[in-house]
């Protein structure tokens, strides 16, 4: 990470101490989130947060509106946000690598995130610290509060190219 900045598992429930990056409807989704097996991790300047990304071992409908089964070697990078002023920085990449590193000490080589097309600052930043592929895109329909989503596969996996500006 970058200097002074400190990676660790978010524990408790007062996800008031992320400041702005988690109001509080946020707070009850990430409360369910951590009871349902998926883990975050912070970045810590002393007593600030600078940023945080949560890993799942699935996608599932109750947080992503859609079920993708996983590969068995895989986590899911399901949020990562950084705040506003630590951006460009360094943090971002440093929380993914944590993440990375814990997955694999747990066994999942692989990991797999969905993202906007026009997303460039994640896309970016997960292809900073690893070899990244295009496997397919998701298409959402929403009528009011119903939705449906749908995973449709590329018949050839592509690399993932870094947005340039």
């Amino acid at each position: 990470p970058p200097s002074g900045i400190v990676i660790r598992p978010f524990t408790g429930e007062d996800w008031s101490g992320l400041g702005d990056m988690a109001g509080q409807r946020l707070a009850r989704v990430f409360t369910s989130a951590s009871r349902a097996g998926r883990t975050c991790l912070v970045a810590w300047r002393g007593h600030e947060a600078l940023g945080y990304i949560w890993f799942s071992p699935r996608i599932e409908r109750r947080y992503e509106n859609f079920d993708l089964p996983l590969p068995a070697d895989a986590n899911y990078l399901w949020q990562i946000q950084v705040a506003r002023g630590a951006r460009r920085h360094g943090v971002g990449a440093a929380l993914i690598r944590a993440g990375f590193q814990q997955s694999l000490e747990r066994g999942l080589r692989r990991s797999w995130m969905v993202t906007a097309p026009d997303n460039a600052a994640a896309q970016n930043t997960v292809s900073s610290v690893a070899e990244c592929r295009l496997l397919g895109t998701i298409s959402r329909v929403k009528v009011v509060s119903w939705m449906q989503c749908r995973y449709l596969p590329l018949h050839e996996p592509r690399a993932l190219e870094p947005h340039v500006k």
